[in-house]
């Protein structure tokens, strides 16, 4: 029994060294019109080919009743939002209510080709209780690799 307590007791110290509190993405409520709810894009990595990315913040939540709140993606250094690859934040669905605006890339900030370092919507969050997957698509400086991240926001 002792043995199986201390295999726990090793295997949770493993995972709090393996995996840092920065890579695990928390629920955020973003309720405030005037103020910018802000999600950055972290830990991008390739590996056998498939290059992606995390957030800080997911799911990201627009509480019910609070309207027209911006919401701005930003990237880290040496990568950016590509103009000519057409990327940036987008629903994977229909969004058949009208409940998002994309305002599109700032910048440029950068040096290379794809130097859009942020992204806004606004999230007019006009109808309640619906979750809406999106992907995040951007690029190294130099714009030869895509990076692809799939959170989710939900209007409460």
């Amino acid at each position: 029994m002792a043995r199986k307590w201390m295999f726990i007791v090793g295997c949770l110290a493993f995972v709090g060294c393996v995996l840092p509190a920065a890579s695990i993405a928390a629920p955020v409520t973003c309720n405030d019109p005037v103020k910018t709810c802000d999600v950055a894009i972290v830990n991008p990595t390739c590996a056998t080919g498939t290059c992606t990315a995390s957030v800080n913040v997911d799911p990201v939540h627009f509480e019910r009743g609070k309207n027209n709140i911006k919401a701005v993606w930003t990237l880290p250094n040496g990568f950016g939002f590509c103009p000519q690859a057409s990327d940036g934040v987008f629903l994977k669905k229909d969004d058949s209510n009208d409940q998002f605006d994309q305002q599109g890339a700032e910048g440029p900030s950068g040096s290379g080709r794809c130097n859009k370092k942020k992204f806004h919507m606004r999230a007019k969050n006009t109808k309640s209780q619906s979750t809406h997957p999106y992907k995040i698509v951007f690029h190294n400086d130099a714009g030869t690799q895509e990076y692809l991240v799939d959170p989710t926001m939900v209007n409460d």
